[in-house]
């Protein structure tokens, strides 16, 4: 993946996340006229999505092991 996209992701994930440090709780937690979810939902799954096509982390909150693109169980040093 090009470093240039994943930079671009970076600055992104700056800016949401100023967005929602300035942000208080109850608006963060609305749900606009005409959307099914709440800002602060839409923003996570911005961010989950972006992770996944980059590589970065996976839908399931596992790490991916870079190798074999398989998830690591958090279980696996047991």
């Amino acid at each position: 993946m090009s470093h240039f996209l994943i930079a671009q992701f970076e600055i992104l994930r700056g800016r949401l996340q100023q967005f929602l440090e300035a942000t208080s709780e109850n608006v963060a937690d609305q749900m606009p006229q005409g959307f099914n979810n709440t800002i602060r939902w839409n923003v996570g799954h911005i961010l989950t999505v972006a992770d996944t096509f980059f590589g970065l982390k996976s839908c399931s909150g596992l790490e991916p092991n870079r190798q074999t693109g398989q998830e690591k169980s958090p279980l696996w040093k047991h």
